[in-house]
């Protein structure tokens, strides 16, 4: 899919206001922290089988151009293309795959850099950062987070821009539940493609 066919789809989730940028930043932010305020507690439907590792789950977002897999028994949210919203148990585990308009005059790294800047210190402290390639061939970076205060969360965002649009990929659990959930959360960021 085209980024230009992309673009009135991508539009039509924005907030409206004045300044089109701050809006589009002010709504990315507001559904991060929504996110990992509320989980994916939602509309659930199953995807197709897929051709991933061990059974995996195929699922295609066309409005916004992009594929995964994710592990069989999730349940996935996609009423909102613009912010999917996947769900495993045992352990809880939750993946939120946002996507946003990439302004041609921001890099990948002031796009983190804003939505960092613009987190609630006192829910999210950053753990670690760094630059990497996602297996599609994209260059990513990712934040891992502590979340909240008391049962500590854990994140791992991946930020990337691809094809004209922006994506955060972002997988919460608690932090006591981390390892058993990672390798879930890789699977399923390792299979992240932009379509045309």
């Amino acid at each position: 899919m085209a980024a230009s066919a992309v673009r009135p789809v991508l539009l039509a989730l924005l907030p409206l206001a004045m300044d089109r940028e701050a809006s589009i930043w002010r709504g990315l932010l507001a559904s991060l922290v929504a996110f990992a305020a509320i989980g994916c507690a939602s509309v659930s439907t199953p995807g197709a089988a897929g051709a991933g590792p061990a059974g995996d789950v195929a699922y295609a977002n066309e409005a916004a151009g992009w594929t995964i897999s994710y592990p069989r028994g999730w349940t996935i949210d996609a009423a909102d293309p613009g912010l999917v919203k996947l769900r495993g148990e045992n352990p809880t585990a939750q993946i939120g795959i946002h996507v946003f308009l990439a302004d041609e005059s921001r890099s990948l790294e002031s796009v983190v850099d804003l939505v960092l800047a613009n987190l609630p210190p006192k829910q999210f402290r950053l753990v670690s950062r760094r630059n990497f390639t996602l297996p599609a061939g994209y260059q990513a970076i990712e934040i891992v987070h502590h979340i909240g205060t008391g049962t500590l969360g854990k994140s791992r965002k991946v930020f990337t821009i691809a094809k004209g649009r922006g994506f955060l990929i972002d997988a919460e659990t608690f932090l006591d539940s981390w390892a058993a959930a990672e390798p879930s959360f890789n699977r399923v960021i390792d299979s992240f493609m932009v379509r045309d």
